[in-house]
């Protein structure tokens, strides 16, 4: 297994941590909507399995961790609704529309989307699929 892909790996799973302690941390000390539920505790589960299981090698867990990224990549807000997830680490680049609208991304999750990507169909990955015949 390449550095790369062990950092990516461990990096899932300090997201999954600092991310499961934030989140506890506001469930402890204010009421959290149930939004917030559904998508924070499924994220952080995610990435905790996601990080665990790509040190095992597991090519559905480099997946999931995409995936992972690709959920905290987007930012968006209007009166009615907004959606900006976050575990651990995040730099965001958002534009704001007269404070009534927002569009943005999280480029740290996007970056680390994209790596992971590559990472994941690399010629030397531990991830990529075999066909029967590399494998006989």
């Amino acid at each position: 297994m390449q550095k790369q892909d062990k950092a990516i790996a461990y990096f899932l799973i300090f997201q999954a941590v600092v991310g499961g302690l934030v989140f506890a941390n506001l469930a402890v000390n204010t009421s959290i909507p149930l939004g917030v539920w559904v998508v924070f505790a499924p994220l952080i589960a995610a990435a905790l399995a996601a990080g665990i299981s790509s040190l095992a090698r597991k090519r559905w867990a480099a997946i999931l961790g995409a995936v992972v990224f690709a959920a905290q990549a987007p930012i968006f807000a209007s009166h009615y609704f907004s959606y900006s997830a976050w575990l651990g680490i995040h730099l965001d680049f958002a534009f704001t529309w007269n404070d009534q609208a927002k569009v943005g991304v999280n480029v740290f999750a996007l970056v680390m989307l994209i790596w992971s990507g590559f990472r994941l169909n690399a010629p030397d990955s531990p991830f990529k699929e075999t066909t029967p015949s590399e494998s006989a």
